[in-house]
């Protein structure tokens, strides 16, 4: 069944009834890339140098108006493993 592990709910409702984990909520990942970036103490124009990508989109990530892809996703996650 649905595991917590500290990233994912553990509310099971619909797909959980199936044993599978809930995605994380829609407000998780903006809150997440924040909390990070300043716990790296990094700005987001820095994090943006460090992704490749323009500081606006470091805004929309953290504000919730994009997501980011799944490219970016895993650049994100070599950078942050590395820093």
């Amino acid at each position: 069944m649905g595991r917590g592990n500290g990233v994912l709910s553990d509310t099971r409702h619909g797909a959980d009834s199936l044993g599978y984990e809930s995605q994380p909520s829609a407000n998780a990942l903006p809150e997440r890339l924040v909390t990070v970036r300043r716990a790296l103490g990094l700005s987001q124009r820095k994090m943006a140098e460090k992704l490749g990508v323009d500081p606006a989109t470091i805004q929309d990530w953290e504000a919730g108006r994009h997501r980011p892809i799944k490219r970016s996703l895993d650049l994100i996650g070599r950078v942050l493993q590395s820093w």
